[in-house]
């Protein structure tokens, strides 16, 4: 028959063992939280526009639903929002976190719709306003290849700039 002493060595040495395996445990957890706050992304250092997928950004109007939806990029004819939406139309997206359902939009549903490349254009000008220029370089590069249509618009942003840091 087993010493009471035994028992209390034999409960030690569990505790023990145990009390090994959390800690083990404990360190595993936060070597892995350490792994995953290296390696995640905060979210303001989230990809330059021009990097990300590309979306259009539809506000809906209150009736609508309110708020402000991103879409993949709209099928408008060259790719120009309508001044009068067609009358009894719809609007189709498709959301970008949703790619594969197919949403219909009544357009009085819609206040604003912003293109993609206008969007890009807008950051590209806060980024000149601000003298960050290489940035602001990459992005009007991104839209003389991407959308050449709207280099016109583009070139005026940046002469306009030139002109008004010149005379200052």
């Amino acid at each position: 028959m087993p010493s009471h002493g035994a028992a209390v060595g034999r409960h030690a040495y569990m505790t023990l063992r145990v009390m090994k395996a959390c800690h083990t445990s404990a360190r595993v957890l936060a070597l892995s939280l350490a792994f995953l706050l290296f390696c995640s992304r905060p979210a303001w250092a989230e990809d330059p526009l021009y990097l990300q997928e590309p979306f259009d950004q539809i506000t809906l109007t209150e009736e609508g639903g309110g708020g402000v939806i991103q879409v993949r990029l709209l099928d408008l004819p060259d790719r120009r929002v309508p001044a009068t939406p067609p009358a009894g139309e719809k609007l189709n997206v498709r959301l970008l976190d949703q790619p594969d359902k197919l949403f219909e939009l009544e357009w009085r549903s819609v206040e604003k719709i912003e293109l993609f490349e206008v969007i890009v254009l807008k950051k590209a000008n806060e980024l000149l306003a601000q003298g960050q220029l290489e940035e602001a370089y990459r992005y009007f590069r991104f839209l003389f290849a991407k959308f050449p249509k709207l280099a016109g618009r583009a070139e005026r942003c940046i002469t306009s700039l030139v002109v008004s840091n010149h005379d200052a």
